[in-house]
């Protein structure tokens, strides 16, 4: 009797050890790695969990990882959904295989037993997992009908025990005849391998539902930035058309000849607004040329034009639109005296490592107004969203001049 006892203790935590390889490496495998993920992500996150099971059988579980690392290569294009069913499917034949070999190592002269006991095990405990993770638990516990959700767990737990025990009794009584009839070891391992194959469905259920959450939550975020990029691109623009709009009307008041010219460059910056501009990315080189297009109309209309020191890389890499283009316009509006002859200005756009820096520096006329500088409060915000802390920017005022410094990774 100790000798069953023991038999008993042994299966039920082998049990438990394959069903937390079963479920909670995949579960945290998708949640870490992303629906996109690559190889590394998911082998890195894996082997995360591993090193972080302390009370499990590390041997077992290591197993199931390098199954995962062979089956990484197969995954890489899988949505998350096929992912996570693949990834099941592999850790349930897993567990099965390690009943097998398990029982195989038990009853070494009858193979066949071995096979029987393995597969009435792994279905139970399939069925009670998936009963409870698909059914049982998003229609009742999930609808709070706590009452009828305890109700139905404990017709269901009894009625797939009683439905194993038959089962075992028909195909493995003539093996272990002690064992397998209807008795105490027999019901009690029964019952206690189900019971907890059911209360991983529910953490199943749970750990699936917050992946799920969490990503509803990722996605409804991008979209929140998405749209508030959208917006603050959309306030450029207008700020920009009114800005111009303004120089082309002072030429034409003064019947200059400029105007035609100022004209044609504005179409070509409307032009850049309504089809690059669109973009998520644009040439850096397309920046600049709108940028000596916007100086050109600004100097057009001045009497005294400023004089504007000029290091332009003629490197070319992708930058979100309209980045660069607020600077220029708080130069002209905020650092320009048009009665005076001394407006001095320099740009600096340089790549160093990877990074664009981008300055501007102009001398000032009087002090700076509060609310001054509309285009740059915009501006950083947009910063803000697109590289979170992965930018610099900085505006001051120095010894009578206004410096401008923004430094982005590209």
């Amino acid at each position: 009797m100790a000798e069953t006892g023991f038999w008993v203790l042994d299966e039920w935590s082998f049990i438990f050890d394959g069903l937390a390889a079963a479920f909670f490496i995949p579960l945290h495998v998708i949640q870490r790695a992303g629906p996109r993920a690559g190889n590394t992500g998911v082998m890195r996150s894996a082997e995360a969990t591993l090193s972080s099971n302390q009370t499990g059988n590390r041997s077992k579980m290591r197993q199931v990882l390098i199954i995962y690392q062979h089956l990484a290569c197969m995954t890489g294009r899988f949505t998350s959904r096929g992912l996570t069913l693949l990834l099941q499917v592999i850790a349930w034949l897993c567990l099965i295989l390690f009943l097998v070999f398990y029982s195989a190592n038990k009853w070494s002269e009858e193979p066949r037993y071995a096979i029987f006991s393995a597969l009435i095990a792994g279905v139970s405990y399939m069925i009670a997992v998936y009963g409870n993770a698909n059914f049982l638990w998003p229609r009742f516990f999930a609808a709070r009908k706590t009452g009828l959700y305890v109700l139905f767990s404990v017709l269901f737990v009894g009625a797939l025990v009683v439905l194993r025990m038959i089962t075992e009794n028909i195909l493995l009584m003539p093996l272990h005849h002690a064992f397998y009839d209807w008795n105490i070891s027999h019901f009690s391992l029964s019952v206690i391998t189900v019971s907890v194959a059911y209360l991983f469905g529910a953490f199943l259920r749970m750990g699936i539902s917050y992946v799920n959450l969490s990503r509803e939550q990722e996605e409804l975020k991008r979209r929140q930035v998405s749209a508030e990029l959208a917006l603050l691109k959309q306030q450029v623009q207008p700020h920009f058309l009114f800005n111009t709009l303004n120089n082309i009307y002072s030429l034409a008041h003064a019947k200059s000849d400029n105007a035609t010219v100022a004209i044609d460059k504005l179409a070509a910056i409307m032009r850049y607004f309504t089809e690059d501009a669109l973009h998520d990315r644009v040439s850096l080189q397309a920046e600049v040329n709108v940028i000596r297009d916007y100086i050109l109309l600004e100097q057009l209309r001045m009497l005294h034009p400023v004089s504007i020191g000029m290091e332009i890389t003629t490197e070319d890499r992708q930058v979100p639109p309209m980045l660069l283009m607020p600077f220029i316009e708080n130069l002209f509006k905020h650092g320009v005296d048009k009665l005076r002859d001394d407006n001095h200005a320099s740009i600096s756009l340089i790549l160093r490592n990877d990074r664009l820096i981008y300055s501007v520096q102009n001398k000032l006329h009087g002090e700076i107004q509060p609310g001054a500088g509309v285009g740059l409060s915009n501006l950083e915000k947009r910063l803000y969203l697109l590289y979170k802390a992965g930018y610099r920017f900085q505006a001051s005022a120095i010894n009578d001049f206004f410096h401008a410094t923004l430094e982005i990774p590209v």
